[in-house]
């Protein structure tokens, strides 16, 4: 339990570097059970919910040639989560750049967790994490893009190609601008190459699986969608944890990989839906 004398980054560090695993499993089950809940019942209620908070932004529908609530949609999860996640990214970058409490954090941490670590867990979490290499990621990328691509789905393509591609380059230039040393590790179980800040194995599993995930949801049943999510999510924790345990990658790394990640996704996915809604829908009359 934590005291008084833990609530400093080195106490708080060394207090998770003692129970990893089970600040994982807490930490994943509540984003798992938060994440799956808000699906649900955005499927349930979201369009009454949006028609009557946001009805009166039904004025851009002839403009967009969208519905009301398709447009309120867009513009309220696009700007929440891009302004969101964006912010967070930058708060995560001027903390680190200014070796503040999170990188006393940091620090302390990935030294905690080279004495605490486990090596029966180090080794399953070196296996977990190919799950995020670039080769893996590429090999998912190309098959689902000759999917849709044999599928003739060309939207579906485009925005698939939008995330994942542009979600890679966006993270090797953020990469070189922080550039930040990774910290030291000795177990030999990866090897890495690359800057620490941000982290892409977090952003680029965040991406690919999101994504998949997105595309899946729309042949999917109802009843099928929220254990999609649960998995994906428990995935993508799981990945961006073995970046931690294996102390390749601080903390914020990982945070600062899935707010990149979520901020492209997350406008992939928008300028996606609103041409999808473009093109089903015709121009009002004149």
């Amino acid at each position: 339990m934590l005291t008084s004398q833990d609530l400093t980054p080195e106490g708080l560090a060394l207090f998770l570097a003692r129970n990893a695993t089970a600040a994982m499993a807490v930490g994943a089950l509540t984003l798992v059970v938060l994440g799956t809940g808000l699906s649900l019942l955005l499927s349930r209620y979201g369009d009454t919910w949006l028609r009557k908070l946001l009805g009166a932004w039904s004025w851009l529908a002839p403009r967009w040639r969208l519905p009301p609530t398709q447009v309120a949609l867009l513009l309220a999860v696009g700007f929440a989560f891009a302004l969101a996640t964006s912010a967070l990214f930058l708060s995560l970058a001027d903390e680190i750049t200014e070796h503040e409490e999170l990188t006393r954090f940091d620090i302390a941490l990935a030294d905690a967790l080279r004495t605490h670590a486990q090596p029966a867990w180090q080794h399953f979490f070196s296996r977990l994490t190919r799950l995020g290499d670039m080769e893996v990621l590429v090999g998912v990328g190309v098959l689902v893009g000759l999917v849709l691509l044999m599928k003739r789905r060309y939207l579906d393509l485009a925005c698939w190609t939008a995330a994942t591609l542009g979600n890679g380059l966006l993270i090797r230039l953020l990469k070189h601008f922080f550039q930040r040393e990774r910290p030291q590790f000795e177990h030999g179980l990866v090897s890495v190459s690359s800057w620490s800040f941000p982290s892409g194995h977090a952003s680029g599993s965040l991406v690919v699986y999101g994504m998949l995930s997105y595309l899946l949801l729309r042949a999917l049943p109802p009843a099928a969608r929220a254990p999609l999510l649960g998995a994906a999510c428990l995935l993508v924790i799981a990945i961006g944890f073995s970046r931690i345990y294996l102390h390749v990658h601080f903390a914020s790394d990982v945070l600062a990989g899935y707010a990149s990640g979520l901020t492209w996704m997350t406008m992939c996915i928008v300028v996606c839906e609103a041409a999808r809604s473009r093109s089903l829908r015709p121009s009002p009359a004149r």
